[in-house]
């Protein structure tokens, strides 16, 4: 009886385990579609509809709620834009001299 017992505990744990696993990952990928609309929003204001990213760093170390992003992209003119989005803020794409560009991705 006792082994059943342990049996069922490790069978808990491990159903346990496994289902926080599975919201975790779905509520990244909820969080990251969001920064995605978000940018195609913001390229959307800006009248951008091709473009090149040419630096993509997104985050989400301390907290799985917040979640940042930094992207620096070109679009078909050859003008160059930074694309900023932190958590639930809006995000906010400015336009960057060709030099500055550059210089932020060396």
């Amino acid at each position: 009886m006792e082994h059943y017992t342990s049996l069922l505990q490790a069978l808990f744990f491990f159903a346990l385990t496994f289902a926080l696993g599975y919201l975790s990952i779905r509520r990244m990928r909820t969080l990251q579609e969001a920064v995605d609309r978000e940018f195609q929003a913001a390229l959307r204001r800006h009248h951008i509809d091709s473009y090149e990213v040419l630096r993509d760093r997104t985050r989400n170390h301390y907290h799985p709620e917040a979640i940042q992003v930094h992207r620096i992209l070109r679009d078909d003119k050859g003008q160059h834009y930074l694309y900023v989005h932190i958590s639930d803020s809006p995000g906010v794409m400015q336009a960057l001299s060709r030099e500055r560009a550059l210089a932020a991705l060396a």
